[in-house]
């Protein structure tokens, strides 16, 4: 992630503090806390002490700009243009619109509108083509700002409720509180105070549950300042309680100083005029501390009233000027109006006659402009709401109709997508079906070719014995010395066809475990012993290194077959004059039984269908023996069933090692 180097960042302070705007940064006991906070990390980074990753840099700057909202527009613009200037290639995309945005509303709020929503109109298109809905919710809150400003009903109405319904559906309920509270103001501004009052209530809810009270405080105390407008002064008490503890400490001098003045109203309707300016006095030593023109031209016409009922009309005939020029300045009808009778009411109580006249004459001819305008404009914001309360209403009138509709359609969708599925699955089935019967198609053919050549040759040659005995060709003696030899071959294939009558049994219905306490060396030796004749003829040395006191819980025929097949399997790839080991390791609650050979390595193949539970052809050994492929198979298939593990490792070129983890039954004894 970029960062900023020491000597840049010096530059960059440096031009920060050469160019700031008056007042750009207030003192800093002036500032709320995260204010405090966001200005030292700045300057932190700005001289070098502090290091902050690109993006964080920027969502700074952004979150500074924004932070002096209604305080000083010309802080909004010069953090808003540092941060463009910082992201001027877009590297950091969210951060780049969030700038503009920002740099948009502060011509909003600086009433440069046509700036404003050529800017706005720009970001709207470019935040759709992003697609982000996080951008939007921001672009369309503040882009209601501008429509309240500016005085566009239509706008401000179709724009806040697509900006709540983009809160609702995506769940950013900070900022639908926000917008809930702009349109309570909007219809306090034209009067309509049970409208303010619903929407200042949905925005404390959703305040008090995101657990923020001092936003709440400051829904409440608008929700007083509505109430006092409409003369309901039990309202107004409920909700001064709700916000005063919060608002007279100060915190947040801008609200601090609504609050004081919806108490100054207060009091000048219960004609309590001392009492209204010591809270006017209040609000107005807060507010200088901020260059908030909107707020102080409130407080302008706050003061023309209290200076005219109290009769100092030289105060009041200043703060009435002041009142018009901000009025001019700021483009607001309203409150131009009002300044202008306030100054006719001045002159006439000063015996300013003529003065009064051409005033007089100003005012009325303003007041029939705005009352005209006025009206129309209330009635346009009526029909706009009106208008988007039956579109709505169609909207969910037209859903509901077409509902059905698309019921039946996902139904039938349903209904053809399970007959497909239903369909693939009989097929996918079927078809695994004919694969099955297909291996043990060839299994049988396998098993009989196996019976028919290679477990035949023993007894042919008893056979050929007996008879050759029976002609007396062979004398007893001969026949006594080759009977051991002969035992040797029959037992093999015996071992083979048990093999296989094993493998026959799991092919076509399967077989049980009877587990039981085993002795793992005993088992081991009589392994062993049963191969001795094939060790020798290939000199094999056989190290059958088992501890006594091993005991597994196994089936006892079982255990003996697997023993035998992997013995059987590390003979015939050993070469002469090579090593087979037998070893046990003791795991927590298994045993590992190990047996290593050296020579030829089990093919990568066989091991791939073990796992896959496939059959596979037999390879034949060091000494061209001939196997029936199904050895390691069936050892799998038993250790699995009696709750074992086996494993196969090929460690290199050669030799292999298998491994079966067994339960254990009791810890080891003494080793012998």
């Amino acid at each position: 992630m970029r960062r900023f180097s020491f000597v840049p960042l010096l530059a960059a302070f440096v031009l920060i503090l050469t160019s700031l705007p008056v007042d750009a940064h207030p003192k800093k006991e002036e500032r709320r806390e995260k204010g405090l906070s966001q200005l030292e990390q700045l300057e932190e980074h700005q001289s070098g002490q502090k290091e902050l990753p690109h993006e964080e840099y920027i969502d700074l700057l952004n979150e500074l700009a924004i932070s002096y909202r209604y305080k000083n527009t010309d802080c909004i613009r010069f953090y808003s243009e540092m941060a463009l200037k910082h992201n001027s290639e877009e590297e950091y995309l969210n951060g780049y619109i969030n700038s503009e945005i920002y740099l948009a509303y502060y011509y909003a709020e600086a009433s440069k509108y046509d700036e404003s929503l050529f800017r706005f109109e720009k970001l709207r298109t470019k935040t759709d083509e992003i697609g982000d809905p996080e951008l939007s919710v921001n672009l369309m809150r503040f882009r209601v700002m501008y429509d309240l400003f500016s005085g566009s009903q239509k706008d401000l109405i179709k724009h806040t409720y697509e900006s709540i319904d983009l809160c609702q559906k995506y769940g950013y309920k900070k900022q639908e509180a926000i917008l809930h509270h702009n349109l309570g103001f909007t219809y306090y501004r034209y009067g309509l105070h049970d409208k303010a009052k619903e929407e200042y209530t949905k925005s404390e809810a959703l305040w008090n549950e995101l657990d923020q009270p001092e936003n709440a405080a400051y829904a409440c105390s608008n929700m007083a300042l509505n109430a006092v407008d409409a003369e309901d002064y039990e309202t107004f008490h409920i909700y001064r309680k709700k916000s005063i503890d919060i608002l007279n400490s100060e915190t947040d001098p801008l609200w601090s100083s609504r609050a004081y003045r919806v108490y100054a109203h207060y009091y000048i309707k219960r004609n309590n005029l001392d009492s209204a300016l010591y809270w006017t006095d209040k609000a107005q030593k807060l507010i200088n501390q901020l260059k908030n023109k909107r707020d102080q031209l409130e407080l302008n016409t706050l003061y023309t009233d209290l200076y005219i009922r109290r009769m100092e009309l030289d105060k009041a005939e200043e703060q009435a000027i002041a009142a018009i020029q901000l009025s001019k300045f700021l483009k607001d009808s309203i409150d131009l109006v009002g300044a202008y009778e306030n100054y006719k009411k001045i002159a006439m109580l000063q015996g300013d006659q003529e003065k009064a006249y051409s005033l007089l004459l100003e005012y009325t001819d303003l007041k029939t402009k705005f009352d005209r305008v006025a009206a129309n404009q209330t009635l346009d914001f009526l029909r706009a709401q009106s208008q988007y309360d039956a579109d709505i209403a169609a909207k969910e009138s037209a859903l509901a109709e077409k509902n059905w509709i698309i019921l039946g359609i996902l139904f039938l969708l349903f209904c053809v997508l399970a007959i497909l599925y239903l369909a693939s699955q009989n097929y996918a089935n079927q078809k695994e079906a004919n694969k099955k019967l297909s291996q043990l198609n060839d299994s049988k053919d396998k098993l009989f070719s196996i019976i028919s050549h290679d477990l035949i040759s023993p007894v042919n040659t008893l056979k050929e014995m007996l008879t050759l005995y029976r002609d007396n060709v062979l004398s007893e003696s001969e026949v006594l010395e080759s009977i051991p030899r002969l035992k040797s071959r029959v037992d093999m294939s015996s071992f083979a066809l048990n093999n296989l009558l094993y493998w026959a049994q799991t092919q076509m219905s399967g077989f049980h475990a009877n587990p039981v306490e085993v002795d793992l060396k005993k088992r081991a030796q009589m392994t062993c012993s049963f191969f001795n004749e094939d060790i020798e003829n290939k000199n094999i040395s056989l190290n059958c290194e088992i501890p006594v006191g091993y005991k597994a819980r196994f089936d006892v025929n079982h255990l003996d077959v697997i023993l035998r097949n992997l013995v059987s399997n590390a003979i015939k790839f050993t070469p002469e004059g090579g090593e087979i080991q037998f070893r046990i390791t003791e795991l927590d609650n298994r045993i590992a039984f190990e047996v290593i050979n050296e020579g030829v390595s089990i093919p990568t193949e066989v091991i791939q269908a073990l796992e896959d539970d496939q059959t596979y052809s037999s390879s034949p050994g060091t000494r061209q023996e001939k196997g029936t492929g199904v050895g390691l198979k069936i050892a799998k298939e038993l250790t699995e069933l009696n709750g074992g593990e086996f494993e196969l490792v090929t460690p290199g070129v050669d030799g292999t090692t298998v491994r079966i983890y067994l339960p254990k039954v009791s810890p080891l004894k003494a080793v012998v």
